[in-house]
């Protein structure tokens, strides 16, 4: 199976025109190159004893994120590397150790045409709002993004090829990867891993009926993902909205999983819901909920953000989360301090 991926791969980069070219600089002087980054300064603070685990009590202050990042692109490649770290009172995290996040080769419009290709350390991607290194929008990470301890879906990266086509509103995403753990003599491989996602963005939607919603994301996926030698590959997917409007944003999401990535009686079922009300140019208010419907833990989310320079954001949190096989039902209040550039 895994030949086919390689295969594939390498008939679709050469099928398109043949007169075309990949142009790769040979005069450094014509590289552009950037950085970018950003750091996260958290406080945190709870009446529930093991609200941030660790052996720090109650409450948290340190530093959740802090990450450096650069870019380098001659003509239609591009090299995208990030290295970051945390520091955090309560002892998750890596401490002040720094490790690589992301570090990958992007070659866009592949021979002239739609395609776009990508291998190294990355973000999949997958999900209707997924992110990489820098996690959920909420302070607090709704269920998609791992909360309750459960399977992190929206968040997921590593070592990976990704093949994506890209045509006006249109985006289809087929990836394969390895896992770096291993749980059997041959570990896994290519043939267990691989994801497939279709997403388009940003329809118009001018004149819908009474409700004039400027702009709808629909987004689709599934994968297979290797879990041990006992139960080899099992599935997850997922279907998802989003729509926008100058005023608010409301999301919805559906994903389903195997119930070997949970360790639940039946398959596992995420609903993620989410309400995004846009009070100024600068500043939001959003609500989040999220469950899981067999381990029936729930998350909810209450917060606002602001711009309150070029490079600076802050944001407030109220979250709180209910557990089905649990009396203590974690609650904060949370602020963060952004710098990015």
């Amino acid at each position: 199976m895994k030949y086919f991926y390689i295969t594939f791969f390498i008939i679709t980069l050469f099928s398109s025109k043949t007169n075309a070219k990949i142009y790769i600089s040979s005069d450094r002087s014509k590289i552009e190159s950037s950085i970018f980054g950003w750091i996260n300064t958290d406080l945190g603070l709870s009446d529930t004893v093991g609200r941030y685990s660790g052996t720090s009590g109650k409450d948290r202050i340190g530093v959740s994120q802090l990450a450096i990042g650069a870019e380098a692109k001659a003509d239609n490649i591009k090299l995208v590397s990030v290295v970051a770290g945390d520091n955090l009172s309560n002892g998750n995290g890596n401490g002040p150790n720094i490790s690589i996040k992301d570090a990958f080769i992007n070659v866009s419009e592949i021979f002239g045409s739609d395609f776009n290709f990508s291998i190294g350390a990355q973000p999949f991607l997958f999900g209707l709002k997924p992110n990489g290194y820098p996690g959920d929008r909420s302070l607090q990470s709704s269920i998609e993004f791992g909360a309750t301890n459960v399977f992190n879906v929206s968040q997921q990266d590593g070592t990976s090829a990704i093949l994506s086509y890209k045509r006006k509103d249109l985006n289809i995403s087929f990836g394969t990867f390895d896992q770096q753990s291993t749980h059997s003599n041959s570990g896994t491989s290519l043939d267990d891993n691989f994801f497939l996602t279709l997403r388009t963005t940003d329809i118009s939607l001018d004149g819908f009926y009474l409700i004039d919603f400027k702009k709808l994301n629909l987004a689709a996926g599934y994968e297979k993902r290797y879990i041990n030698s006992i139960h080899g590959a099992r599935a997850i997917y997922f279907i998802g909205g989003e729509f926008n409007h100058k005023y608010f944003m409301i999301s919805f999401e559906y994903v389903s999983l195997d119930k070997e990535f949970n360790s639940t009686v039946n398959d596992d079922v995420y609903h993620i819901a989410e309400l995004t009300f846009n009070i100024t140019e600068k500043t939001k208010v959003y609500v989040d909920y999220s469950t899981s419907r067999e381990l029936k833990n729930s998350t909810y989310r209450f917060g606002a953000v602001g711009q309150i320079h070029a490079n600076v954001s802050a944001q407030i949190e109220i979250s709180k989360e209910k557990l089905h096989y649990v009396s203590n039902k974690p609650s904060s209040l949370d602020l963060r301090l952004q710098f990015a550039y």
